[in-house]
């Protein structure tokens, strides 16, 4: 038996084992709580009502918890918190601070949360630490909650009947407790969807002895040296190259392919820059609506600065969407398609908005490199607009 079948064998045994384990607890958790439901005032229709307006509350309770997890684990190790959603909110850290807005991406209702380690040393057991520690939460609080309201319902005097209020918070209790159950098994289960792998799944390629676990670690890495700060012209070249490979996983193809791009431009080498983001968008269906809008808006970037494509540039900018977690980079490539459509003003002002929006970024390290490609489409922009009738000229290539 090849080693490659038997981890996906090993795989599918751990997935079936955690299903039947989530069955039989989800089963008989609900079959606990439905036979203990206490006696309250109120019929049927309050019981309706009650259950319409606390699910999607419990819902978000549970993915705070489970989110809250992960960062916890994370403080613990030293990490440093750079961004959590949680259903519509999200907070991420900026230059400017903390900055509390609204999540628009359906797919990320779910929760995401991101913290960046206070160094490079480890990175593995920082990894595996932060990725365990959501579904130890939803676990740890999900038994909590459901035993409290077990033993509340279990322990009320013979005969009292709850008020509304009290029934409210019971329910609440106990359906939040479910919640955080099927989160634990959710994200135990190894499996992708949306373009996420669960963190089971990553757990799983951590563990393993080989080609999965080395690259999942050296993701790891390269993200956290971007997002605490590393200019991505100074990541480490082999990490990098080794990084941008072709690899099984479409959205993490993407996302390194991306990562190199954006390397490669940072140090003018824009043939290699265009080589690696060509590459980063051959399987963009196939990737999560966020890289995908950023695919996208450096695509119409590149194709304005670098290629003078306007008709091509114009058509990427109109398939990606707001890029919310990283606004600069849209606002960039408007700045330089309307540039490249004989619009200076509004590139000059497109530019002024791309370089104030870095102070709202997730992206701190490549703020820099968007204030400095912003300043370049500004400073072409207002030469232009005293010769509005000067050609645009070829951008010089380097390798």
């Amino acid at each position: 038996m090849s080693s490659s079948l038997r981890r996906r064998l090993l795989a599918l045994a751990a997935g079936l084992g955690l299903a039947l384990a989530g069955g039989i607890l989800g089963g008989v958790t609900a079959r606990t709580v439905s036979v203990h439901v206490p006696p309250h005032e109120g019929g049927k229709v309050f019981e309706l009502a009650l259950l319409l307006g606390a699910l999607p509350i419990a819902f978000f309770v549970g993915v705070a918890l489970h989110e809250g997890g992960h960062l916890l684990a994370a403080k613990l190790l030293g990490g440093r918190f750079a961004l959590v959603i949680v259903g519509p909110l999200r907070i991420m850290r900026t230059p400017a601070g903390l900055k509390l807005g609204r999540n628009r991406r359906f797919s990320l209702l779910g929760g995401l949360a991101l913290a960046t380690p206070s160094s490079t040393d480890n990175l593995r057991r920082y990894l595996i630490g932060l990725l365990a520690g959501g579904p130890l939460a939803s676990l740890l609080c999900g038994f909590i909650l459901v035993g409290t309201a077990y033993l509340w319902a279990k322990h009320l005097p013979p005969g009292e009947v709850m008020r509304a209020g009290a029934f409210s918070v019971w329910a609440l209790l106990g359906l939040t407790g479910l919640f955080s159950l099927a989160f634990f098994l959710a994200s135990s289960l190894p499996s992708r969807a949306g373009g996420f792998a669960s963190d089971g799944a990553r757990l799983l390629a951590l563990a393993r002895q080989g080609p999965a676990a080395e690259r999942e670690a050296l993701v790891f890495t390269l993200t956290a040296l971007s997002l605490s700060g590393v200019r991505a012209r100074d990541l480490p070249a082999d990490l990098v190259i080794k990084a941008a490979e072709p690899h099984g996983d479409p959205q993490v193809n993407a996302a390194m392919q991306l990562m190199a791009y954006l390397w490669a431009l940072d140090q003018g080498r824009i043939d290699a820059a265009r080589t690696y983001l060509y590459q980063s968008i051959e399987g963009i269906d196939r990737v999560a609506p966020f890289l995908r809008d950023s695919l996208y808006a450096e695509l119409a970037y590149f194709k304005a600065f670098h290629e003078r494509d306007a008709a091509g540039a114009r058509a990427s900018l109109n398939q990606a969407g707001s890029c919310e977690l990283s606004e600069e980079t849209r606002l960039r490539a408007e700045a330089a398609v309307l540039l490249v459509e004989q619009q200076p003003a509004a590139a000059v002002e497109r530019a002024n908005e791309a370089i104030a929006a870095t102070a709202r970024s997730l992206l701190g390290a490549s703020a820099r490199e968007t204030i400095e490609w912003a300043e370049a489409i500004r400073t072409e922009a207002s030469v232009r607009r005293g010769h509005p009738t000067t050609p645009l000229r070829p951008s010089p290539e380097s390798g």
